[in-house]
């Protein structure tokens, strides 16, 4: 099976960042980008949407890369050359664009939770429109989390894309694998106890979601309303689900919240 660009964009959006691209981060550089194919008028564009001074040096190839294919160049190629002297690096974009696709039409295929209609609206793009691949991946994720609302919160959408070359045009099927619907399960306390009293407090006041359809909205308000007795412990950031959760023959999700490493002073 053919992997889409589109979806390789959105797989990459979410990696984590690794330690010599932190490093790598606060580096002054100068940005060239250069192309055979790709219009001056829209090469121009992507270098002025692009400030040097705030995106970092480890990132640019992958920024040009999505505003590339952003303008519909969805089958672009994006390679990087650097150059250092004078303690300062000369990053060079080398810009292969291709075709410049149009949507034709999207079909979502295997939804039964929703209306397949329905979940082809919260792709914003309409036959003509330019194949902006970030209007698709922000797509994808209405489309997670209309289905997070109602408990799937492990549901897959695959966009498998068939491009029309001679007229500049894609055809995309979104294929759903909607997944189990999941409910509240135990709150588990990783940490230390950032005063006595807060950990029979947390799981007192989680136990009227315990059993409901699992949202992320809910988990929200949970956490609100816990931040006044333990503002240190209750940032969205402290939150994780186990994977073994989505394993297990249970439909309950257990969320473990990540306490403070040592009791507040």
């Amino acid at each position: 099976m053919r992997v889409s660009p589109l979806l390789i964009l959105a797989i990459l959006s979410t990696l984590p960042t690794s330690l010599h691209a932190a490093q790598e981060q606060h580096q002054a550089y100068t940005l060239v980008l250069q192309s055979a194919d790709l219009p001056e008028a829209d090469r121009k564009g992507i270098l002025k949407s692009i400030d040097v001074s705030a995106c970092p040096l480890w990132e640019v190839n992958e920024v040009v890369l999505q505003r590339v294919r952003d303008l519909g160049y969805v089958t672009a190629e994006v390679e990087e050359q650097k150059q250092a002297s004078n303690n300062r690096t000369q990053l060079s974009e080398n810009i292969k664009a291709g075709i410049r696709y149009r949507l034709r039409a999207i079909e979502v295929v295997k939804a039964t939770i929703f209306p397949p209609d329905q979940l082809r609206r919260e792709v914003r793009l309409n036959p003509g429109d330019v194949a902006s691949a970030s209007e698709v991946a922000n797509g994808l994720e209405r489309i997670r989390n209309l289905y997070g609302s109602k408990g799937y919160v492990n549901t897959v959408i695959v966009p498998m894309v068939h491009y029309d070359s001679q007229q500049g045009l894609l055809d995309m099927t979104l294929e759903v694998d909607e997944g189990r619907r999941y409910r509240f399960g135990e709150l588990l306390l990783d940490g230390v106890e950032p005063y006595p009293g807060a950990a029979r407090q947390l799981t007192a006041s989680w136990k009227p979601l315990r059993g409901q359809t699992f949202n992320t909205s809910l988990l929200d308000k949970w956490l609100r309303a816990n931040q006044t007795s333990c503002p240190s412990c209750t940032a969205q950031r402290n939150i994780a689900i186990p994977a073994q959760s989505f394993l297990a023959s249970s439909n309950l999700l257990n969320v473990t919240l990540h306490l403070p490493a040592r009791p507040l002073q």
